[in-house]
């Protein structure tokens, strides 16, 4: 790929003292930044997306955890039980969103 890019001349200067003091080309200067800039983004990326990874199995644990230590029913929870109209009108609401 070529690229053409307008630069000021005090980025123009910076570019040819850098190369200078390295001992290469202005082009392969550049050439070498952006290889190396891509490959840090790359690399931060990658990071990112393990830390995001990470952050969400960690989260499934512990909403695991929580799944685990719920009890079975409600009168495990000393709730009591709901009435027969009560449950059936929920399962009513569900039918009719379905529909």
């Amino acid at each position: 790929m070529t690229l053409t890019i307008e630069v000021t001349p005090e980025l123009e200067a910076l570019l040819r003292e850098r190369a200078a003091r390295d001992g290469v080309e202005v082009e392969r200067f550049i050439l070498e930044a952006a290889e190396a800039k891509a490959r840090h983004d790359i690399q931060d990326v990658d990071a990112i997306r393990k830390e995001v990874i990470a952050t969400r199995l960690a989260a499934l644990d512990g909403l695991d955890e929580f799944v685990r230590t719920l009890p079975n029913n409600r009168k495990d929870a000393g709730l009591g039980t709901l009435p027969d109209d009560a449950v059936a009108d929920v399962y009513h609401e569900r039918e009719d969103a379905q529909l």
